[in-house]
């Protein structure tokens, strides 16, 4: 045994601090092809990591509120109390949902497609005038999306990715989109919950990763 100080024992480093300084919604149907990984080895500087090309059909949104996207976890649970224990005895998991909630600026091609949940490719102007016109469905069914949130923090040595990857997400809830002219632009208000994917098997997947991830792995504690 030796004496020790608090010194002796803080393993805090506040340069692990991390913040998505900018970044992108991605949304694609589920018949795009899976995202496995968002990084990959350089061709340039081999052992250098870069961002993965996206597989083709994963579609930026376009700029977002400064609020970003904002993603919640609920969990629920179910206990068992038992004679004498002023604990409960068990607790089981019932529920773990992943939401996640953004606002899109940007009028295009993919906020219209995800906001009116059809199809981008059937999404198609008039030949003369360029109109586009949009029902509401009378039945509407579940519609499901590959979305991809990518989070961009930066160091001295490069850019720093942090992502989510929903590969089964069904719009969930819309808010109010206002046609105001003095102070919100038209906007798509929407939040989406994650189910698991039959085949990937999850809902939910963290990815971590880029030049400034791997120049820093020892301080976050990673062999």
């Amino acid at each position: 045994m030796v004496d020790m100080t608090y010194a002796d024992v803080d393993g805090r480093k506040p340069g692990n601090t991390r913040k998505a300084l900018r970044g992108s919604v991605f949304f694609g149907l589920t018949s795009v092809t899976a995202i496995t990984a968002i990084t990959q080895d350089s061709i340039a500087s081999p052992g250098t990591p870069t961002l993965k090309a996206l597989p083709a059909g994963m579609e930026d949104i376009g700029a977002l509120t400064d609020a970003g996207a904002v993603l919640a976890r609920a969990v629920s649970s179910s206990d068992v109390n038992a004679w004498g224990f002023l604990e409960p005895v068990r607790r089981d998991i019932t529920s773990d949902v992943t939401t996640v909630q953004l606002v899109g600026l940007e009028t295009n091609k993919q906020s219209v497609a995800v906001y009116h949940q059809v199809d981008p490719s059937t999404l198609t102007l008039d030949a003369t005038t360029a109109e586009l016109a949009v029902a509401k469905p009378v039945t509407p069914t579940a519609f499901y999306w590959r979305v991809l949130i990518l989070g961009v923090d930066q160091n001295d040595a490069g850019e720093i990715y942090i992502a989510r990857y929903l590969p089964k997400a069904c719009l969930t809830s819309v808010g109010n989109m206002s046609f105001d002219s003095a102070n919100d632009p038209v906007s798509y208000d929407l939040t989406l919950t994650a189910y698991i994917d039959d085949v990937l098997g999850y809902s939910d997947k963290t990815f971590y990763g880029g030049p400034g991830w791997q120049s820093i792995k020892t301080d976050m504690g990673f062999s």
